[in-house]
C-alpha cells in the first residue's frame, strides 16, 4: 500500500485489520514527514486499532529507507 497523507496511512492500517492481515508493508511518501514520524504514526495507529478491537499481542514496526522521498515500513503483529 502506498500512502501519502496521515489519513491514507490510517485507512491502510484499518483495511489490513479488517482483512485479517497481520503482516504488511506501507510505502510512505516522506517528502513532508520524516520516516521516523511515519513509523510512529503507524505504530500508534496499530496500537489504537488493536485496543479498539480488544486485541492483544506484540507488534513491531521497522523502517526501510528507500531512494528518493519514500520509506517502506514493515509491520508485524503476533498474538
Amino acid at each position: 500500500m502506498f500512502a501519502v497523507s496521515d489519513e491514507e496511512v490510517r485507512t491502510a492500517v484499518d483495511q489490513y485489520f479488517a482483512d485479517g492481515i497481520r503482516t504488511f508493508q506501507i510505502v510512505c511518501d516522506v517528502a513532508a514527514h520524516s520516516p521516523e514520524g511515519r513509523a510512529e504514526l503507524i505504530l500508534n495507529h496499530v496500537k489504537s486499532a488493536m485496543e479498539a478491537r480488544g486485541q492483544s499481542g506484540q507488534f513491531f514496526v521497522e523502517t526501510w529507507y528507500g531512494i528518493a522521498d519514500y520509506a517502506v515500513i514493515d509491520v508485524v503483529i503476533t498474538p
